[in-house]
């Protein structure tokens, strides 16, 4: 069995027997067991010290005793992660991806652009840059290794308003030599 370090592994009992069963005994190879039949999900700690064998130990009313095991295989995610700079809202933001890789690298990036439609605009490039209208903006970043982990981050991003800019002489006549005052709102 693979799994990613972000993922739950849940096992279940499909033990059959002719004679009751009087104790489970589930070792998940890292220090965990757990005594019953129905054992809780479980996820991997770090520092993962993959593979683990985990085992179930299954004792009848008359003490004969059986053991499955099975190994666990875990990767270690990737970690999600990016950097932007505010934009002018006649520019394009750059985004970059600073993710981390987990156990093995990150083959592909995926950007989901919130901009006010029911969809999002996608793109697949790890750095990208894109033209956001004024205001504060949620960018999506889903990362991928090569094996099928992934990691997803949420960032509010800024794009800044033009300034709208009036400028009012104080005179309408300019002469040379003469001091002018503006007056300037916006």
């Amino acid at each position: 069995t693979v799994i990613c370090s972000t993922q739950f592994i849940c096992p279940v009992d499909l033990t059959t027997s002719p004679t009751p069963i009087a104790s489970w005994s589930w070792n998940y190879g890292d220090n965990f067991i757990y005594t019953g039949q129905n054992p809780p999900c479980h996820k991997y700690s770090v520092p993962l010290q993959s593979p683990y064998t985990m085992s179930l130990i299954v004792t009848d009313q008359n003490s004969c005793a059986d053991t499955a095991k099975l190994t666990v295989i875990v990767h270690a995610t990737p970690r999600a992660d990016f950097s932007w700079s505010i934009s002018c809202e006649d520019g394009y933001m750059p985004l970059s991806s600073t993710s981390l890789q987990g156990d093995i690298a990150i083959d592909t990036c995926e950007w989901l652009f919130w901009i006010g439609a029911p969809s999002p605009v996608t793109d697949y490039n790890c750095n990208t840059t894109f033209h956001f209208p004024p205001g504060l903006h949620d960018v999506q970043l889903i990362v991928r290794d090569l094996n099928d982990c992934a990691d997803t981050i949420v960032k509010t991003v800024v794009t800044d308003s033009l300034s709208k800019l009036v400028i009012y002489p104080g005179d309408t006549i300019i002469c040379l030599g003469t001091s002018v005052d503006y007056h300037v709102s916006g």
